[in-house]
């Protein structure tokens, strides 16, 4: 794959023809999730854009940038914005701390200027570290940023002429023009870096005056800024700036380290600090009331007057102790058995869990939280509701169909010419585990790092409406909850990270992992191993109609979750929302 990014940022850099100082920009941003975004931009001044060999003549619709946004990039301009200059921005996004370096790799190539960047986080309680090094090396000059594919848009030559030729035209070497600016922004506040600090967002657009972008106009802020390009962290506060310059006799060490103190667990661990002190307090309280009233107590009782008898008067009789001897003592008669009283007997254990018609009693706390969950209780026979398992597309997640609604556009948007049919038959080996993720993108016709490739894909995919705080109504009362579908790990392992499902979903069950697709039983067998829940003792919720006839003949209640106007003609109660309060009657099979 071409270089992403060296063919929008230093081929305008490196192609003026007037002695003009360029700016260019490399910006890293990290979030407190581990996902953060690289931009890049370089600015020219108007007479040094209308000179370049992209700027020259032409109309910005020919500029080549169809790699970068086959490759995940968002590209824009040649635009004039506020300052008066002309900029062109490309972005691209990333999910985990450990996809940085292949996204910087991509903007001047794995053996580039750009080497080793790299951000790793620990955690300790209440508190998180992050640590980020790098290596610019620009001993290359600017042709370290070209290569075949960018020398062929420019006649062959890696800068579009020889570097001596600049030299000569402009009187003075070519890098002595460019600026670079390294900027990288972590959560939390620096402790320690070998840059300056400086302010974040150097690379984020200023307002727009004239828009010059591809394809439909991107939405802007108020003030005009394109929202795709905006940054993340924008008015985040500092962050730690490089300016390597192409005359550094050595590479650039790039360092930074910060850390981020969450409050919440810092204050709930003073809080149970402070109640175990009050828990200690009180009982030391008590135990010595109760030592200075038996004290108290003993006192009383040796000033107490010892009564006197009347003198002359007959003593009465007082009642003598009866001595303690062998069987058939006291007079011969037998002493009484002792008889332990039966325990009182057990109330009738509670009806079983059934999702019946009606209006469910208001849950305490917020109304927004979904409707009432099942609650976990014990039927006559000892079988109770003790485990949800939620289908994974359709009913956790939008999109009844993953091929149709999602997968087949995404592959559209990235030059995927195959037939519906061709890519359904590959999304079916990856599911069931029979193709890696490389293999399955490269037969898509999709170029680009694998990993990537699939965060993307499943970014496409939202949460159903309302379905987290039906399921964390769920966990409250004692039910596990358990995901199941047609997956991969690294699709769910981004649902996980995006949403914050940990939490609510103990176990999830792919079915790359299992080896078999819905409606196989095997799926089912492996949620009921894992989790050490009988069937008869779960409830499935799943849009897929095969899914729900397997489990209900394994001895599962079962939920169709439809929230479509049709009625469809099912055997399983119909569940149009995860916020209605009523719930539809179980059929017969399922009472």
């Amino acid at each position: 794959m071409r270089r992403a990014v060296s063919l929008v940022l230093f081929a305008l850099a490196a192609l003026l023809l007037t002695a003009c100082q360029t700016d260019a920009y490399l910006e890293v941003q990290v979030d407190d999730d581990g996902g953060g975004a690289v931009y890049v931009a370089v600015a020219l001044d108007q007479e040094a854009a209308a000179k370049s060999i992209l700027y020259e003549g032409k109309p910005p619709n020919t500029l080549p940038i169809d790699d970068l946004v086959r490759a995940g990039w968002t590209v824009t301009g040649p635009t004039q914005e506020q300052d008066g200059r002309i900029w062109m921005r490309a972005q691209k996004e990333f999910s985990q701390p450990d996809q940085l370096p292949q996204v910087v790799a991509e903007v001047a190539g794995p053996s580039g200027p750009f080497r080793d960047f790299t951000v790793q986080r620990s955690t300790r309680f209440g508190e998180q570290e992050w640590q980020f090094s790098g290596t610019v090396d620009f001993s290359g000059g600017l042709a370290a940023f070209s290569d075949e594919g960018v020398a062929a848009q420019f006649g062959g030559a890696a800068l579009g002429q020889p570097p001596e030729v600049y030299a000569q035209q402009l009187g003075t070497p070519l890098e002595q023009l460019v600026k670079m600016t390294v900027v990288v922004d972590l959560p939390g506040e620096f402790r320690d870096n070998n840059g300056v600090i400086g302010s974040a967002g150097l690379a984020a657009p200023t307002t727009t005056t004239t828009a010059r972008a591809t394809g439909d106009a991107a939405p802007t802020t108020a003030a005009g800024v394109p929202t795709t390009l905006a940054p993340r962290s924008a008015g985040r506060g500092a962050a730690v700036v490089w300016n390597p310059a192409f005359a550094d006799a050595a590479p650039t060490q790039l360092q930074a380290n910060s850390s981020s103190r969450r409050l919440l667990p810092r204050v709930w661990r003073w809080a149970a600090v402070v109640a175990g002190l009050v828990g200690v307090v009180a009982l030391l309280y008590r135990l010595g009331q109760t030592f200075l009233d038996r004290r108290r107590e003993q006192r009383r009782a040796s000033l107490r007057p010892v009564p006197r008898k009347a003198v002359g008067a007959a003593e009465a009789d007082e009642p003598q102790p009866v001595p303690v001897g062998r069987f058939g003592d006291a007079g011969g008669a037998e002493p009484a058995p002792m008889v332990i009283a039966p325990a009182a007997s057990a109330p009738p254990p509670s009806s079983p869990v059934t999702v019946a018609q009606g209006s469910p009693t208001e849950p305490e706390g917020d109304a927004t939280a979904g409707p009432a969950a099942p609650a976990a209780s014990t039927s006559p026979g000892g079988r109770g509701l003790r485990l949800i398992v939620i289908e994974t597309s359709g009913a956790l997640l939008t999109g009844r169909d993953p091929v149709g609604d999602v997968l087949v556009p995404f592959c559209r948007e990235r030059g995927c010419v195959l037939s519906v049919r061709q890519i359904a038959d590959l999304y079916l080996s990856r599911v069931v585990g029979t193709t890696s993720a490389a293999d399955f993108w490269s037969e898509l016709g999709l170029s680009g790092d694998p990993v990537l490739l699939d965060d993307g894909f499943a970014r496409r995919f939202e949460l159903t409406d309302h379905v987290v705080g039906f399921l964390s109504q769920a966990r409250q009362r004692g039910v596990a909850v358990a995901a199941l579908g047609d997956d991969v790990p690294e699709w769910t392992g981004v649902h996980r990270q995006r949403f914050k499902l940990d939490g609510l979903i103990a176990t999830w069950i792919c079915s790359a992992e299992v080896g078999v697709r819905i409606p196989h039983p095997g799926l089912l067998e492996a949620a009921e191993r894992t989790t050490g829940v009988a069937a008869d003792q779960a409830m499935l919720i799943a849009a897929s109609r095969s899914l729900l006839d397997a489990a209900a003949r394994r001895g599962y209640r079962t939920v169709q979750y439809n929230p479509g106007p049709d009625d469809p003609d099912s055997d399983h109660p119909v569940l149009r929302s995860f916020a209605e309060r009523g719930r539809p009657a179980p059929s017969p099979s399922n009472a």
